[in-house]
């Protein structure tokens, strides 16, 4: 009988994470929201420790290996890999197999930051999608929803939209105040949703991507959108969260860009990944590097659970 509960308890875990929403449902509930980023430059490398190019394979499969514990999941980042030419990209996709083999469940997003016109995002899905086989997708949402339909309608797949960038000068656009009248904003949204929760107040362009993103007969008609709001702006990761209530948030920017990481938990309650790469994949031990900030991330989540 105990092994037929177990089974049956396997046969509903793999029912029940089969999306990449579900899989970060399933690694919540088990308290963990680090995000591990693959950022393998070179150049980031003490002295001690460099290695060709060629090789650095094998420095993040190790660092899988020794993280997968505490690790929400993981996000390998194109460029680097593409700067390497076609070597680098069957670098990319080993291993993005390799982690699907050695630590299942455990998402990938590939952090590509694409968009595009439709039909060039036909070949963008489908490259990250079913050639590289990532669960989840960086986007810009600059070119509307309507052109980046060939990603929103991968349902099982997750669709990440730069919202408020991590990095400095991020504002120049990001900040850019949006003045419409009541009556506009109505028309436009087609409910009185933003009038509600702003009234009179200047409207950022990134609070307009984080309404739009959320509007589940548009952007998140199949919930499978997420937001990046940076850690180095806990303020604005609040006002985002205040629009879309339940979005997961990817946090980006703990670490070498000075994020709060403790503001940025508080500022963003619940359904949030945060986001380490340097820190942890060139540290001389990974796995007490990603060890020491789940813990943190713990931490901060019990200030939110007491307040």
């Amino acid at each position: 009988m105990s092994k037929l509960i177990t089974n049956q308890t396997n046969a509903w875990e793999s029912v029940m994470a089969e999306t990449f929403i579900e899989m970060l449902e399933a690694q919540w509930a088990k308290g963990k929201h680090l995000c591990i980023g693959l950022d393998p430059d070179h150049k980031k490398l003490p002295d001690k420790h460099k290695i060709r190019a060629a090789e650095m394979k094998f420095l993040l499969v190790d660092v899988v290996r020794r993280t997968k514990d505490v690790a929400a999941c993981y996000k390998p980042n194109s460029a680097f890999f593409e700067s390497s030419g076609w070597q680098g990209v069957k670098q990319l996709e080993e291993l993005m197999e390799f982690i699907r083999k050695e630590a299942p469940g455990v998402p990938v997003i590939l952090d590509a930051k694409r968009g595009d016109i439709g039909n060039t995002n036909v070949h963008y899905a489908r490259m990250a999608f079913d050639v590289m086989g990532a669960d989840a997708l960086t986007i810009h949402p600059i070119f509307g929803w309507e052109a980046n339909k060939s990603f929103l309608d991968r349902a099982d797949k997750g669709i990440i939209v730069l919202c408020r960038t991590s990095n400095q000068g991020s504002g120049e656009f990001q900040d850019l105040v949006i003045r419409e009248s009541k009556e506009d904003r109505v028309r436009r949204l087609n409910d009185d949703t933003w009038n509600t929760l702003f009234g009179d107040s200047p409207d950022a362009l990134y609070q307009h991507i984080a309404l739009n993103v959320s509007n589940p007969e548009t952007w998140n008609k199949n919930g499978n959108c997420c937001l990046v709001t940076g850690g180095t702006y806990p303020g604005e990761i609040a006002k985002i969260r205040q629009i879309a209530r339940d979005i997961p948030l990817l946090i980006p920017g703990i670490g070498s860009q000075g994020g709060d990481l403790k503001a940025s938990v508080v500022a963003a309650e619940h359904r949030f990944l945060i986001s380490s790469s340097s820190g942890i994949i060139f540290a001389d031990d990974p796995k007490h590097e990603a060890e020491l900030l789940h813990h943190q991330i713990q931490e901060a989540l019990a200030m939110v659970a007491r307040a």
